[in-house]
């Protein structure tokens, strides 16, 4: 038996083209969904990575806070280490001062004829207040105090008569300044 096809060949090849065409759409439609879940994994991972990157960031900038933290209390502590250091280290060397004074003052006070009364210091002024017998012992002590390496100059400030148990006495007033060697 002979098969006849009634159909036209156009229809046939309408058909054709309409699975083929179907056929790409589908396929298409297939790579366009795997590389939008490939994209979609992709940036999930992206983001799961970046986020624990974040947070492993985060975590090492609070320790890093801490030790910043830490450091700054060490600079502080170490500061005022060093403050102190340097009161101890100029009471080190001023702790002899007041010794050399008194001896220095012992060897240039005339014997028996200069009394003093006081002695001042105020930074690098030392003020003397005492009497003498007159006004040559005092005279003396202000050569004796301008010859000395301990002290430099002595400038009479006051020199007035006074009495001391009905005795007449000079009563004076000198200034000098501590030489800087002995500081």
């Amino acid at each position: 038996m002979i098969r006849i096809n009634l159909l036209p060949y156009w229809e046939k090849e309408k058909k054709e083209d309409l699975r083929r065409q179907l056929m790409i759409l589908a396929g298409s439609a297939v790579i366009i969904l795997l590389i939008i879940s490939t994209l979609y994994i992709y940036m999930t991972w992206s983001v799961s990575s970046l986020e624990a990157q974040f947070k492993t960031l985060d975590e090492r900038s609070k320790v890093l806070a801490k030790e910043v933290g830490n450091v700054e209390a060490y600079l502080k502590d170490k500061k005022e280490l060093e403050k102190k250091l340097s009161i101890i280290n100029e009471l080190d060397r001023n702790r002899l001062f007041a010794v050399q004074l008194f001896m220095e003052m012992s060897s240039v006070t005339p014997v028996n004829d200069v009394w003093l009364k006081s002695v001042i210091q105020n930074g690098e002024r030392l003020r003397l207040e005492g009497y003498a017998r007159d006004n040559t012992a005092v005279a003396r002590l202000m050569s004796n105090i301008e010859s000395s390496g301990f002290l430099k100059g002595a400038d009479l400030v006051v020199s007035q008569l006074a009495e001391i148990e009905k005795v007449p006495v000079q009563h004076f007033i000198l200034e000098s300044s501590i030489s800087g060697n002995f500081k």
